[in-house]
């Protein structure tokens, strides 16, 4: 697996402060660190996008007081006339579940990397 790659993605995807001077900076840095400190981070940063991920769909569990394939299957949003915080809420709510798909399946990639 090509961590420094993965880093870069991870990166894009975060959205750490500064401008292109610092992607440039970060890319010619990520060069020299090693390969235990990148999957570290990596690591951490996906733990922490997953913790706010988490907290926003027991945010909309709560609020709607269903899961999100029940708040699907119900179609919650024409039952609700399609009002624009329904419809908001939906892809918000949408988004969460696939990212949190995507970091389970990531962090077991690097749990293996872990040592």
């Amino acid at each position: 697996m090509n961590f420094k790659k993965e880093m870069l993605n991870c990166d894009r995807q975060i959205n750490f402060i500064g401008g292109q001077f610092m992607r440039n900076v970060r890319r010619k840095s990520l060069e020299n660190i090693p390969e235990k400190e990148i999957i570290e981070s990596l690591i951490y940063n996906y733990r922490r996008k997953l913790a706010i991920y988490r907290l926003i769909d027991e945010k909309m569990k709560k609020k709607y007081g269903m899961e999100f394939e029940e708040f699907e299957k119900k179609n919650v949003v024409k039952e609700k006339n399609f009002s624009w915080e329904v419809e908001s809420d939906a892809m918000e709510w949408e988004h969460v579940i696939a990212g949190i798909k995507y970091l389970e399946k990531k962090l077991t990639e690097f749990e293996k990397y872990e040592s």
